[in-house]
């Protein structure tokens, strides 16, 4: 074979500064480096998957090939598998796993939590809220299993676990941003707007990023302003109102109660604006 050699400019390979630089290369490495193969160096890598037994997996099925299926059968094998089925929402197989951890773990904490998580996904509220209740009256319950509880109770409508649960969150040390939230949705669930307005502060001042904090920040704000309303209170809802425009100029929720807390004060103008 007869090297050739010469200045090559590449094009389109890539957008980093690498892209288009001058080279002297000679074609052989060039092809290596940039995946051009020669017909026999295909044929020795399909002959090497052969051998071997690999094949290419599917882009839905990478993650399980790649991850499920070592060591499924230990305690961490199904921890991991099921684990994973749930990030990728296949629920019936992440509970087959759990479930079956249930029969060898030491520690059965932890499954019955993952266990709990996927019937929450599955809508079994119920059976989500019986399988925690123990849990609740613990000193050392899991913040995520107040949580799930909490959201289980509010789908049930019984807020009077629910408030019960939010406020064991609102009082403990150490709690995370949204677990103080989803205790704001407690108190919020129960008619305690007053209180939730404090948690989701209290939560967006630990992470402003939060999903969903200051929509429900600015939903209990409102709810209070109506309060101030029915009690003609006007000047209190307009300044409860003002708080949640902050927030979100672009709420019609509130820039509805805005107009009408204007107009029962007279600034037609004003209300207008808002409209």
């Amino acid at each position: 074979n007869v090297k050739v050699y010469g200045f090559v400019q590449f094009r389109g390979l890539e957008s980093s500064n690498l892209a288009g630089v001058m080279s002297l290369l000679d074609m052989m490495s060039w092809r290596d480096l940039y995946g051009y193969l020669s017909k026999e160096k295909v044929a020795e890598i399909e002959d090497l998957k052969a051998q071997s037994g690999a094949k290419q997996p599917s882009r839905e099925s990478a993650e399980a090939e790649l991850f499920l299926k070592a060591n499924a059968t230990s305690n961490d094998g199904l921890l991991l598998r099921g684990d994973a089925s749930y990030e990728l929402r296949n629920f019936p197989a992440a509970l087959a796993d759990f479930t079956r951890l249930l029969t060898t773990v030491k520690n059965a904490r932890p499954v019955r939590l993952r266990i709990a998580k996927v019937q929450f996904q599955q809508g079994q509220f119920a059976k989500v809220l019986a399988a925690v209740t123990e849990e609740l009256g613990k000193a050392d319950a899991d913040g995520d299993t107040l949580v799930l509880a909490l959201r289980a109770a509010t789908r049930l409508r019984k807020y009077d676990v629910a408030l019960q649960c939010a406020e064991t969150l609102a009082e403990r040390q150490g709690a995370t941003a949204e677990q103080v939230y989803f205790a704001g949705v407690g108190y919020a669930a129960s008619g305690k707007f007053d209180e939730a307005i404090t948690l989701y502060e209290r939560a967006l001042a630990a992470d402003a990023k939060l999903a969903g904090a200051k929509t429900e920040l600015v939903k209990a704000l409102v709810f209070v302003a109506r309060r101030s309303y029915r009690k003609a209170k006007y000047k209190t809802t307009l300044a409860t109102l003002e708080r949640a425009l902050k927030l979100d100029p672009t709420s019609l929720m509130t820039n509805r109660n805005l107009a009408l807390t204007n107009l029962q004060l007279g600034e037609l103008d004003k209300a207008l604006g808002y409209l």
